[in-house]
């Protein structure tokens, strides 16, 4: 007999009878046969996990894998390890103040916006003369087109510039210059 002689084993899916004939389903319950049966595939027994007291028997200093971290590296001094790691240390990010908040603050009382980005010396002039024009407008409103005005010209002077001071602020920050 030759390769292309030989019959085919089929097994049955239903009972697992197995069977030598061509036909499609099985003799013993009717269910259908499938085709061939591929040689099953040694299944590998699990591996133990690994221990991460020492990294290897007598293993000597030297950099592996952290025990706590697979994603890390640590330093074993050949008894214990330590708290060297390639990595840089955590630094939290700084954060930015944002340009739309000191805008509006700005529109609110023209001086705020530069408080708020930390340019006191800028921003308390213009925020002190809009508060006094405000109270003093508020006890006589003959000084109410007066506070309008210096408003609105302080106003002016401080959108021309906010944007500007706040990314020039925002870079300070990030690069360790301002605190």
């Amino acid at each position: 007999m030759t390769n292309a002689d030989e019959p085919t084993t089929n097994k049955c899916a239903n009972c697992g009878t197995q069977s030598e004939s061509p036909a499609k389903f099985c003799g013993e319950c009717g269910g259908t046969l499938a085709q061939r049966l591929e040689p099953t595939r040694a299944v590998q027994p699990a591996q133990p996990a690994p221990n991460y007291d020492v990294p290897r028997q007598a293993a000597g200093p030297g950099w592996y894998p952290d025990p706590y971290n697979a994603y890390v590296q640590r330093y074993w001094d050949g008894q214990a390890w330590t708290a060297q790691s390639p990595l840089r240390p955590y630094v939290a990010a700084t954060p930015q103040k944002s340009v739309g908040i000191a805008i509006l603050l700005t529109f609110i009382f023209p001086g705020l916006g530069h408080v708020y980005i930390g340019m006191n010396e800028k921003g308390m002039p213009y925020l002190i003369a809009n508060i006094v024009a405000f109270v003093i407008s508020l006890l006589f409103f003959i000084f109410l087109p007066l506070a309008l005005i210096l408003w609105l010209v302080t106003l002016i002077i401080n959108l021309m510039s906010i944007s500007d001071d706040t990314n020039r602020v925002n870079a300070e920050l990030s690069s360790g210059v301002r605190q």
